[in-house]
């Protein structure tokens, strides 16, 4: 089995699991939301800040800088049509005044999330390409060390953030009284999004210049997370208890972030 199969298919069914079981018991994991986006938002800046960001620096020079303020930027965006369910914001079906308008509040949050969802997987799809490059920069006296482990650490820090964001997304659809089959099927589209998002990076590589590339998508990849991260960890909790069990999730995710080196 290939890297990029096998983090496909951890992907898509950590996502689908854990919908599947919000369906089946709806309530049994909504208490753990906020020290489960607390954990993956810690896990995902320290390894983006460490590991993700440098190595783009070192791939693609000065020039990533851009990438990773696009990328920020887009997380504006996406969460003004999310409604913040990246980060914790979980809007209920009494908000809205009329039901139909709760079903497209839905479809639009629904479209963001796949957005974020594949743009920050795009950087899990180039690992076996850049295993050629490497041995061919290898070749030519050039020495580039490619952060393997981090990439490993990344890939589950999104597994583990993404267990919130579908505790969320499909909480809203059963709150909005939607039918079990089009509960599944949005869970089943919001799930394949970052698989898609694996699958379409080598398509990306131009003519060779994958490293170039790779550097670019790893910055966008790295603005998105700075600004969600951030978010997460600058929302405070809802008493003080909970800000004592978030201190130690987000040092347990910091400290996992250390070791994917």
């Amino acid at each position: 089995m290939t890297e990029s199969l096998e983090r496909i298919l951890i992907l898509f069914f950590s996502a689908m699991t854990v919908g599947l079981l919000v369906i089946a018991f709806p309530k049994l994991m909504k208490p753990y939301l906020k020290l489960l986006l607390a954990f993956s938002g810690a896990l995902l800046l320290g390894i983006t800040v460490m590991h993700i960001l440098p190595e783009a620096y070192e791939l693609g020079g000065a020039q990533v800088g851009l990438f990773v303020i696009v990328g920020f930027l887009l997380q504006i965006i996406l969460d003004y049509f999310s409604g913040g369910i990246e980060h914790g914001h979980v809007h209920h079906p009494a908000q809205h005044h009329e039901h139909e308008h709760g079903k497209a509040i839905t479809w639009t949050m629904l479209l963001s999330l796949c957005v974020h969802a594949f743009t920050e997987s795009l950087p899990l799809g180039f690992d076996e390409q850049l295993h050629h490059v490497h041995d061919h920069l290898h070749d030519h006296g050039h020495h580039h060390h490619h952060h393997h482990h981090s990439h490993q650490g990344y890939l589950w820090g999104i597994v583990i953030h993404n267990i919130p964001i579908t505790i969320a997304l499909v909480g809203m659809m059963l709150g909005l009284k939607m039918s079990r089959a089009k509960t599944i099927l949005f869970l089943f589209i919001f799930a394949a999004s970052a698989p898609v998002g694996i699958l379409v990076s080598p398509l990306i590589s131009n003519n060779g210049q994958d490293m170039v590339v790779f550097s670019r998508i790893l910055a966008l990849a790295g603005g998105i997370i700075l600004h969600l991260s951030t978010t997460i960890l600058f929302e405070t909790g809802e008493n003080h208890r909970f800000n004592l069990y978030k201190m130690m999730v987000i040092l347990a995710g910091f400290g996992l972030a250390l070791l994917a080196s």
